[in-house]
């Protein structure tokens, strides 16, 4: 039998639009989308736009013959602060366009996987080996919190577990709520794989 864990809210009040859980009988799998309100695009979009503009003047200026030898030094440092923020601003607009999480517990091997545009390094742990899940945010201070909540930020797993002495995060920005949810979902799986794993050796 199939469980689909609706995306709506007034049918699951756990979750937000953004997060889809299947449940089948040798299958757990979360998918969290990383994507955030139109007008929060909007606004990264916009910051990115105006802070590569930015990037392409100065570089103009250095490269400029009127450009004083101390002007110069200071552009190539600004440049250097610049190249790392336009890294970071960069990955946050192309993970808040297509990224997603997608979070598989099965019989024998689960997965989690964070991919933008279908394309990313997914981990694999045995099940029977899974440990210690836990919510992750009383770890975090309050201004870890608070940042990692922001929607120009990626990151701020909520959710962890241990496997072979690793720790695996996920849940980038779940809302307390969605987070204890999947937490209680996650554990009953694995009680079930893991029982069952037992069962067959």
């Amino acid at each position: 039998m199939l469980y689909i864990y609706t995306l709506m809210k007034k049918k699951n009040p756990a979750f937000s639009s953004r997060v889809h859980v299947k449940d089948e009988p040798e299958l757990l799998q979360i998918i969290i989308s990383g994507r955030i309100p139109s007008w929060q695009f909007t606004l990264l979009s916009g910051w990115l736009l105006a802070w590569t503009v930015a990037g392409i003047f100065v570089l103009i200026e250095l490269f400029s013959k009127n450009s004083p030898a101390e002007q110069r030094t200071f552009m190539m440092v600004w440049l250097a602060f610049w190249a790392w923020f336009e890294y970071r601003i960069l990955s946050a607009w192309l993970w808040r366009r297509s990224g997603r999480e997608v979070v598989s517990f099965g019989k024998e091997t689960s997965t989690v996987l964070f991919e933008v545009n279908g394309r990313g390094m997914e981990r694999k742990h045995e099940t029977a080996r899974i440990h210690q899940l836990m919510s992750l945010e009383a770890k975090k201070g309050l201004f870890s919190k608070n940042f990692y909540s922001s929607f120009w930020v990626v990151g701020g797993e909520t959710i962890g577990y241990k496997c072979n002495g690793a720790e695996i995060a996920f849940g980038r920005q779940l809302s307390d709520t969605e987070a204890t949810a999947l937490i209680k979902i996650i554990r009953h799986k694995l009680e079930q794989l893991q029982k069952a794993s037992k069962d067959e050796n």
